[in-house]
Order: structure tokens, then sequence, then C-alpha cells
């Protein structure tokens, strides 16, 4: 299971009977409420989303709340890097994301095909091929 981490700018920690700590930003009681928490994959949580490019939310209670799930820094600026040393938002190319990818297939021998946006990535024993959907297209065409 994911596991709950640390980031640059969390100012609470939520705990209760059971359960581990939780670090999180927590703001603002009226017109702009938000709690924001970072979780960080196993190498095998992270295969399996790329198998499947699902991620599962389950929230407790009879209600909903208004949530988002991202694999982008909420608070990285474009030109900034996070504390990870990661490129904020607009920073962020797909050739970080594959490099991350090669180091996971590498780790695990994993195989598999998914499509990544407009990308197709195919995961060999020790190699990550990318192709770029419009490209296919157009030399099917």
């Amino acid at each position: 299971m994911a596991k709950p981490v640390k980031f640059e700018g969390y100012n609470t920690t939520f705990v209760a009977d059971g359960c581990g700590d939780l670090p999180a930003y927590a703001h603002g009681r009226v017109s702009d409420e938000q709690v924001v928490t970072c979780w960080e994959l196993s190498g095998e949580e992270l295969m399996e989303i790329l198998r499947t490019k699902r991620v599962w939310l389950r929230v407790w209670g009879d209600a909903h709340p208004p949530v988002e799930v991202t694999g982008v820094d909420p608070f990285a600026l474009p030109g900034e890097v996070t504390e990870d040393g990661q490129p904020g938002k607009e920073d962020r190319t797909m050739d970080d994301s594959l490099s991350e990818l090669q180091v996971v297939a590498k780790k695990y021998n994993r195989l598999g095909a998914f499509i990544h946006g407009r990308y197709v990535v195919i995961i060999k024993a020790n190699d990550i091929t990318v192709m770029d959907a419009m490209e296919i297209e157009e030399l099917t065409t």
C-alpha cells in the first residue's frame, strides 16, 4: 500500500489510533479549505499502475468530498525544483517520466505496454520503447 510521506510545506500531522502518522498541508476554514497529503508507491504498485492505468481512491464515510488524485506536486511552480529534486509542473517532460519508468522496469524485470497520453510505451526486459502515436499514425497512412 502507498505510504504517506513528509513533503516541503506540510504543516500538520494527522494521527489516529491504529493508523500511522499522516503528514499534511491543511489550509483554510472558510473559502479555500483543503488538505494535501503526499504518498509514495512501492515499485510493485508503480508497475501495477503502469499496467492497468488505474489508481483507486477509497474514502470512508457516507459522502464523497471533492478530491484530486495527481502525480504532480501541487506546490511546485514552473521553473522551480521540488524538494525531491524534480522539476516544477510545467518543466517536467516525458523524458523525466520515462527515465523513472526505465529504472523500475529494469529493477523488476517486467514486460508490458500501455498508453501514456499520446505515447505508446512498451516495456521489455531491460528496455523501454516510446512511440509518439501521432507519428505512428503518419507512418501508417
